[in-house]
């Protein structure tokens, strides 16, 4: 079987003995107690798979009051898987228990100790709860005074809580998918059984008080009062307890029946059942029967005004007078029928037998037909009012939980839609925020393009100013270039027709350097000077050549 372990104490590891394990604080009603913060009595649902090598963990409640995790991850309403080595938590991240196929090394060992003290301490507890047992039936036959079947009634008790569960787990067993439903039943069956029990418990001191009130007002000695009161008190106390289990055991039949957990015949509605549930009143010591409660209908003109309860038990006798004689009574035949098992463990010798026979005998032609309608009447009466309150607690129950369901659904309705609204605003404002980055950056882009375009545009009109610029200042150069060559040339040929009208005897004056317009050039001036020189004289001797051929 699967274990949960937690990790804050090694040794503290929990088989999972069911298919469906109820996780929570609550002691009474949980498989698996846990505690710590925000860890609610019904905390969640653990449904093992049909191969035990996984499960499935449904929580109770989604609120953070309620929330489990599953390494480290919230669980949602629908559920999460489980399988060996996941961390499970409850009410907190830090409350982890680790899911194992396999028991701790350490707890082995330790179950290894615990099973041989388990076996050693077998024997003792059985043998022990025999003796008390036994003490107890001797006690309610009248053969002791002063010992209470307490430790009877406590062995009951907590004989009857395992067999409660165990018939609720074989019940749960049969079902291998896990559904909402079978757990509100199962739910709805815990608190039937509690609220049945304490139902009986304040119905039992109820009728003790009035009991007791009833005796202090009769007239009689006080010492008898008070001695007889005490006793009085302890042995109806000790009847009630027996019949309230009795009562109890047969009202968990009834529900185990009609819930199909028990068959008709092994319970205590079927004929053989109730033909051999005929009570015996009587004392141990005088063998004469005592009074039942039809024989007392005068000494209750004092309770009259809280006649709406219902009467105790009828197996249960009514306060007599202090004079009476206050000897412990017996139970009913129906408690002895029920533990004739074990009543063959300790057989008696054979003339105890014969005298006991001896003595039942007029008890049954005087007692046992008034008795046993009586017993009857008050048993259906109980069991009529039982089913009543029953099927009340059971509409009550089902109304109750059909309220929280639907307020559980309309709060996750609503966190829902709360949810989707915040997830609705958040993609809003995420495509807002997208779509103000886009538009951004498109207007960074054509920003950018315009810059450049005007940045290409103002170069290329600078280009242009500047090749004008140079344009023009070469244009005046070469103007003033062409007015000092014509300026030149005015000069040679007005120099070459000065020459031409001297003497040819005449030798020309020497020029004068400082008179030579070329000195006044500057170096492009006189470049481009000789190079309409060359174009000239290549001219003129082209021409000489042409004229030549």
């Amino acid at each position: 079987m699967p274990f949960l372990r937690s990790l804050e104490a090694v040794d503290s590891s929990l088989e999972l003995r069911s298919s469906k394990t109820l996780i929570g604080s609550a002691a009474a009603t949980c498989d698996v107690v846990v505690t710590g913060d925000n860890v609610l009595e019904l905390h969640a649902l653990l449904n093992l798979a049909a191969d035990k090598a996984s499960a499935k963990l449904v929580p109770f409640s989604t609120t953070e009051a309620g929330v489990c995790y599953v390494n480290d991850v919230v669980v949602p309403r629908e559920g999460a898987v489980v399988v060996h080595g996941d961390r499970v938590a409850f009410g907190h991240p830090r409350n982890v228990f680790l899911f194992e196929l396999t028991p701790h090394p350490q707890m082995t060992a330790v179950s290894s100790a615990q099973s041989i003290e388990t076996e050693n301490s077998t024997q003792h507890s059985t043998a022990s709860a025999n003796r008390a047992f036994r003490k107890a039936l001797d006690t309610l036959r009248g053969d002791r005074k002063t010992t209470t079947p307490t430790a009877s009634v406590m062995a009951s008790i907590q004989s009857n809580q395992p067999a409660a569960r165990n018939r609720s787990s074989i019940s749960s067993t049969g079902t291998a998918t896990p559904s909402l439903s079978k757990s509100k039943d199962q739910l709805s069956k815990f608190l039937l059984e509690a609220s049945t029990d304490s139902l009986l418990s304040d119905y039992v001191e109820r009728k003790l008080k009035q009991r007791q009130n009833g005796s202090k007002t009769r007239s009689s000695p006080a010492s008898l009062a008070s001695s007889s009161s005490v006793r009085q008190s302890r042995e109806e106390r000790n009847l009630a307890e027996v019949e309230k289990l009795r009562l109890s055991q047969r009202i968990r039949e009834v529900n185990d029946v009609l819930n199909g957990d028990m068959e008709f015949r092994e319970s205590c509605l079927s004929p053989s059942a109730k033909s051999v549930s005929k009570p015996r009143w009587r004392d141990g010591n005088n063998k004469k029967p005592i009074r039942t409660s039809i024989d007392e209908n005068d000494d209750e003109d004092d309770d009259e005004e809280e006649d709406d309860d219902d009467d105790l038990p009828s197996m249960m006798e009514k306060h007599t007078s202090p004079l009476a004689d206050h000897r412990p009574v017996s139970v009913s035949a129906s408690i002895q029928t029920e533990h004739s098992d074990q009543d063959n463990i300790s057989p008696r010798p054979s003339h105890v037998k014969d005298e006991e026979v001896e003595e039942d005998l007029p008890d049954n032609s005087l007692e046992s037909l008034p008795v046993s309608e009586h017993v009857q009447q008050t048993t259906e009466r109980l069991t009529s009012q039982h089913e009543q309150v029953q099927s009340s607690m059971r509409e009550s129950h089902a109304q109750q939980l059909q309220k929280l369901m639907e307020l559980i659904e309309e709060k996750d309705q609503e966190l829902e839609k709360i949810k989707q609204q915040q997830r609705a605003e958040t993609l809003d404002k995420a495509a807002a925020k997208i779509q103000w980055e886009k538009d951004l950056h498109s207007f960074f882009e054509r920003a950018v393009v315009k810059c450049d375009e005007q940045i290409a545009e103002a170069s290329d009109q600078l280009e242009g100013l500047l090749q004008r610029a140079e344009d023009d200042v070469l244009a005046a150069r070469f103007g003033a270039a062409q007015q000092k060559i014509f300026n030149a040339n005015e000069n040679i040929r007005l120099h070459e027709a000065q020459l031409s009208r001297l003497p040819s005897g005449t030798s020309p004056p020497s020029p004068d350097p400082t008179d030579d317009p070329l000195s006044d050039l500057s170096s492009n001036g006189r470049f481009l000077y000789d190079m309409i020189q060359q174009v000239k004289n290549f001219t003129l001797s082209h021409l000489h050549h042409q004229s030549l051929f």
